[in-house]
């Protein structure tokens, strides 16, 4: 044998060997492959592709859902705390949202949390000088945020405050109820013609009205005699509202009807109706919305069902729901508000949970959430107009929750987790 035929035949053998050690990575890395791929997480991205998980950057991403039935919770349950049990309040101040909260008994201290996108909060901390139980309403004035409350006076009575922040610092406003221990409450706050007004709860006496050109202390004058002059005490919950140049007021009265009332200049009032418009079981005016050139307002009624009715001028009004969205349960229609052009009710349940409905053509109304908007103990919501707030693109709705604490919850755009995916390599999918 030739020395070139020796050469020849040893790289012959190389070349096998090189070829049988390829096909034996390929084999490897195969299986390998498979393994990797049977234990490998996939997700969805934004793009609904389905990705290695790592491989995009959108796959650590969520995607956004504008659903009107979807209603997701934004705080844990009483901000972590079950005496929490109400959200007395939901506002936007200074691109924040404030949620104020109610405790069911005096000397428990009711809480002030703020959130900059909807979903983290933090807690307002500072030294009260009555502690309040409940935070009733709030309202921005000029480059302030004012917060009525009902605070626990010495005597274990409450008492009204007011008090207002910046956003850093707070100051009180009003204290020992405008100078009536029988104020105990400021139950609703409201600005018209460049004057910030506050309704007081007046245990003996009923409801009064004051208002300042500034907020500042020592500038409020009252501007209602107790309960509008009218023999009987009205009840607590009060609701203000402006509406073609008048602000409104709705009032219930002990043993009565809802009544509403207007002035022009804040000084003069007269009567749209002191008779629950005609049905003496319609016991409080609970809610206002401005809507498609009309005004609409709720009436709460336990007996048949709630009712909402409109009204073109602000004084003659006709009927647009009545027995409760057919449901004679569904009596406190606490809620108005007009987002994504649409008008919703926020309706409470204290059988089955509060529940939504929106309408968009004067007429059609479809329910777009029920159960307590997730949860069945949330009976009632955004009590007496005060605790639903157009917030970061979405509504946002404020519950009383006697068993886990109020909860915030919204719908509109928001983000949503995506699913992750665990490919399994055996269905070859």
């Amino acid at each position: 044998m030739t020395e070139s035929s020796k050469t020849l035949r040893i790289l012959f053998i190389w070349v096998r060997v090189i070829l049988l050690a390829l096909c034996l990575l390929v084999t490897l890395l195969s299986l390998f492959r498979n393994t990797v791929e049977a234990e490998t997480t996939y997700c969805v991205t934004t793009d609904e592709r389905l990705v290695l998980n790592g491989d995009n950057a959108n796959c650590s991403q969520v995607k956004p859902t504008n659903d009107p039935r979807s209603w997701i919770q934004v705080n844990q349950s009483g901000f972590g705390n079950p005496q929490n049990t109400n959200i007395g309040f939901l506002e936007v101040f200074n691109d924040n949202l404030y949620a104020g909260t109610w405790r069911p008994a005096a000397n428990q201290e009711a809480e002030i949390w703020r959130s900059s996108d909807g979903n983290s909060w933090e807690q307002l901390r500072f030294s009260w000088v009555l502690t309040p139980n409940a935070m009733l309403d709030a309202q921005p004035f000029g480059n302030y945020l004012y917060v009525g409350t009902a605070s626990t006076a010495p005597s274990g009575f409450s008492v009204a405050e007011l008090w207002r922040t910046n956003g850093v610092t707070w100051t009180q406003v009003v204290s020992n109820g405008f100078g009536s221990f029988y104020n105990n409450s400021i139950s609703a706050l409201s600005v018209f013609s460049d004057s910030i007004y506050a309704a007081t709860t007046n245990v003996i006496s009923g409801t009064q009205i004051w208002r300042s050109p500034t907020g500042v202390a020592g500038t409020w004058s009252k501007v209602v005699p107790s309960s509008f002059g009218r023999n009987g005490t009205t009840q607590q919950d009060v609701t203000m509202d402006v509406f073609g140049g008048s602000l409104f007021v709705g009032v219930g009265r002990v043993g009565g009807a809802a009544e509403l009332w207007k002035t022009s200049n804040g000084i003069s009032w007269s009567s749209v109706f002191t008779d629950g418009l005609g049905t003496a079981n319609n016991t409080h005016v609970a809610s206002f919305a401005a809507y498609d050139g009309d005004f609409y307002l709720g009436l709460r009624n336990v007996t048949t069902g709630g009712e909402i009715w409109k009204s073109s001028d602000g004084i003659s009004f006709t009927p647009v729901i009545t027995g409760g969205f057919g449901n004679l349960s569904n009596s406190r229609p606490y809620g108005l508000m007009v987002y994504e052009q649409h008008l919703y009710a926020v309706v409470g349940n204290q059988n089955t949970g509060a529940e939504v409905w929106r309408m968009a053509d004067g007429a059609s109304w479809e329910k777009v959430a029920d159960r307590g908007l997730g949860d069945a103990q949330n009976q009632i919501a955004a009590y007496f107009d005060k605790a639903l707030a157009l917030f970061d693109g979405g509504l946002f709705v404020g519950t009383l929750n006697g068993v886990t604490g109020g909860q915030v919850r919204r719908t509109g755009p928001y983000l949503v987790f995506l699913p992750s995916i665990i490919k399994d390599a055996s269905s070859n999918q």
